[in-house]
């Protein structure tokens, strides 16, 4: 049997498989927000700041709000990241805890209280975009009907669809390292 790789050291392979893991996950996490949010559905959440990720690419605001029948709803919403946050004039310190605000976005396509933030509006009134540029939702990268009925039926599916090719890497890793034991070597 002919192995595609015949003198390819282990090591090297081992390598190749953390770099190709390490840009999987950095593309991963960063998505178009068309993906998990509706545009069609717009929401309006005011309420407090119970916990705020300063994270990159994208940072989270958590918020609870009192619904009119007096139930407690906690809200995650997604924003661009703390660098374009920073353009917009937003600050950790105007992030603080226990803060009320209004945050209007996109509600989650799986109905959850989930949502990409649009803008804030702070208790002095002053409003802010909470994304950017590169992250604005723009309707020629829509994806086809098609495509968001499959979606927001499996949606896990384009997570496992990213996912795929690490799989493959990592299996084939582990094929070829338990040949390289049975053998001794690596034939040809």
């Amino acid at each position: 049997m002919v192995y595609i790789l015949p003198y390819v050291n282990v090591r090297v392979i081992d390598a190749a498989a953390v770099l190709v893991l390490a840009a999987a996950v950095s593309l991963q996490a960063h998505h178009n927000a068309n993906a998990e949010y509706n545009p069609d559905e717009p929401v309006t959440i005011t309420g407090r700041l119970t916990k705020v990720e300063w994270t990159n690419p994208h940072a989270f605001l958590e918020l609870e709000r009192k619904t009119p029948e007096g139930q407690v709803e906690s809200w995650r919403v997604e924003t661009a990241g703390p660098a374009a946050l920073t353009d917009e004039k937003i600050t950790r310190e105007m992030l603080a805890l226990d803060t009320v605000v209004t945050i209007n976005g996109w509600r989650a396509k799986n109905g959850s209280m989930r949502a990409w933030g649009i803008d804030i509006t702070f208790p002095d009134g002053a409003i802010r975009k909470l994304t950017d540029s590169k992250l604005r939702p723009v309707d020629d990268f829509a994806p086809p009907s098609y495509v968001a009925r499959v979606t927001s039926a499996l949606p896990f599916l384009p997570y496992l669809l990213a996912a795929l090719p690490v799989i493959v890497l990592v299996a084939g890793v582990i094929i070829l390292r338990r040949r390289g034991r049975r053998t001794g070597a690596v034939s040809q």
